[in-house]
């Protein structure tokens, strides 16, 4: 979910390019806070910016979708993955190799793959996996 897709969310409106601009401004409008989210991308809250840095790995902010093609979003997401955790991985596993289809081509592009290719592709990525 994008953030514009998040305001539409969080106002309760249908998601056209009209209500996320409408609710872009309005979130834009109210100083020293951002939208976030805790576990469940469809679920935004609207919290104090300085308490989203507090509490980096607790509250997750949205990307916007015109900032960056969906390469420079899978390469900006692995490296997230460099701090070598296993929940890190289980992380960034669970976000970039969705099961079901998210209805958002904005952010997602539909591919069908294999756990070898998933495995492979993380691989490249992490040193969990040098001794396996």
């Amino acid at each position: 979910i994008t953030h514009s897709q998040a305001a539409c969310i969080f106002y309760g409106d249908p998601s056209t390019t009209e209500n996320q601009m409408l609710n872009e401004a309005k979130i834009a409008a109210i100083q020293d806070v951002e939208f976030c989210y805790i576990d469940t991308p469809s679920e935004p809250y609207l919290l104090a910016s300085k308490r989203i840095n507090f509490f980096p790995f607790k509250y997750k902010r949205y990307r916007h979708a015109e900032l960056s093609s969906q390469s420079e979003l899978f390469e900006e997401t692995i490296e997230e993955v460099d701090n070598e955790t296993e929940d890190n991985l289980i992380e960034f596993i669970n976000n970039v190799f969705l099961i079901n289809d998210p209805q958002n081509e904005e952010v997602y592009e539909h591919l069908y793959m294999s756990s070898d290719q998933i495995f492979s592709i993380t691989k490249q990525h992490t040193s969990l996996y040098q001794d396996k």
